[in-house]
């Protein structure tokens, strides 16, 4: 809600199962106000970080936390939105153009 001004489409735990159903991935795990990104760095020991397309300011908070592996920026997948999947829920709200 903070950072994007509205309520997420699907809720976080919902889209964190998705996000680890996917082949490639291990583990995800979500992050929060009290997420102590070294602690968990140092705990799960990856290789690979992938971060989304919109957490620019993530990759800095790790490197400062001394990870060394490889950072993975993630593209935004096909052309699905969080607006068009509201806007298909509510017709009468439509998606924003970007």
């Amino acid at each position: 809600m903070k950072r994007k001004g509205r309520a997420p489409v699907m809720n976080e735990e919902h889209r964190r199962e998705l996000v680890e159903a996917l082949k490639p991935v291990d583990r995800a795990i979500l992050g929060g106000v009290d997420f102590d990104t070294k602690a968990i760095l140092e705990s799960l020991m990856p290789d690979i970080v992938a971060l989304g397309y919109d957490q620019e300011d993530l990759a800095r908070v790790i490197r400062q936390e001394g990870f060394r592996g490889e950072i993975v920026r993630l593209g935004k997948y096909g052309d699905i939105s969080s607006s068009k999947i509201r806007a298909l829920l509510n017709p009468a709200s439509k998606p924003q153009p970007r």
